[in-house]
């Protein structure tokens, strides 16, 4: 009998037209359909998308679907997605080259007020299981070996030198886009494996002028989904929501007086309901 990998080298071959260009992706389709029954239906059951041999996912970018089929041929990785540079006209380094709000993983427990530092905890474990803390600061020396961290100790000044004017939106919806296409499809193991990087990435991301924007395109493209669930009394948010609304509320400071952010705020919506909840739960 021919192992799991042969049976996909040998099925047919499938054409994908990916996002608003369709740009056509030719892979394997048992590598696909193995990733869930709603995609092996597609593939292989009795719509027009099996009889034509061809399938369009117009929300994702090419680049997302490449992860996707990384993740399907290699049974678990994908590349991690990279962010774009701001062009030197974009930025300003006498008032883009500071940090509003430190990592983190950086922060220590006993800068913050009692109530946000326990969401700070309630974060961190919800990203890395359960870590040891010492009294001062929120992870030991070993908490950052053991999670893969950069941990203070390293040169802070060549990473924020290399990550003050980056376009973190480039990776955050990458990360966004493939959580809410797992989501759509059921590719659970898919939607483990993009949360856990998505709130990794969060938890090591300074807080400088420019990143601020990429996080409310963040919020916006989460909130505007239709494969993200609203909340209703008593349930649970849906956990992009949650992830998202707990990240700008731990940098609250940072997001308080910007513009992007109020104008969110004034637009109203389940973002401000989630917004508002999460601020009672853990701050009032």
């Amino acid at each position: 009998m021919a192992s799991a990998f042969a049976q996909i080298l040998y099925s047919k071959t499938f054409t994908f037209l990916i996002g608003d260009d369709m740009i056509p992706i030719v892979v394997h389709s048992g590598a696909i359909a193995a990733l869930s029954p709603p995609l092996s239906i597609l593939l292989n059951g009795p719509m027009k998308e099996a009889r034509q041999n061809m399938a369009e996912f117009a929300d994702l970018e090419p680049e997302d679907f490449e992860r996707v089929c990384e993740f399907a041929y290699t049974g678990g990785s994908f590349t991690q997605p990279k962010a774009d540079v701001f062009h030197e006209g974009e930025v300003n380094i006498h008032e883009d080259f500071f940090v509003l709000h430190c990592r983190l993983a950086w922060i220590t427990a006993a800068a913050l007020e009692p109530r946000k530092a326990r969401l700070l905890s309630h974060f961190l474990c919800n990203t890395f299981g359960r870590v040891r803390r010492s009294a001062k600061d929120v992870f030991t020396p070993a908490d950052y070996q053991q999670v893969g961290m950069v941990s203070k100790e390293s040169d802070v000044d060549e990473h924020r030198d290399r990550h003050w004017k980056e376009d973190v939106a480039t990776v955050l919806l990458a990360y966004a886009r493939m959580y809410v296409f797992a989501e759509q499809y059921l590719i659970e193991d898919l939607k483990k494996s993009v949360m856990k990087r998505l709130r990794k990435y969060l938890v090591e991301l300074d807080i400088f002028p420019l990143t601020r924007s990429g996080i409310i395109d963040l919020v916006r493209f989460v909130y505007d989904s239709d494969h993200t669930f609203a909340s209703v009394e008593g349930d649970a948010l849906d956990p992009l929501r949650k992830t998202v609304v707990e990240f700008i509320v731990l940098h609250l400071d940072a997001f308080t007086n910007f513009a992007e952010h109020r104008q969110l705020l004034r637009e109203g919506g389940d973002y401000v309901v989630d917004f508002h909840d999460t601020i009672r739960q853990w701050l009032l």
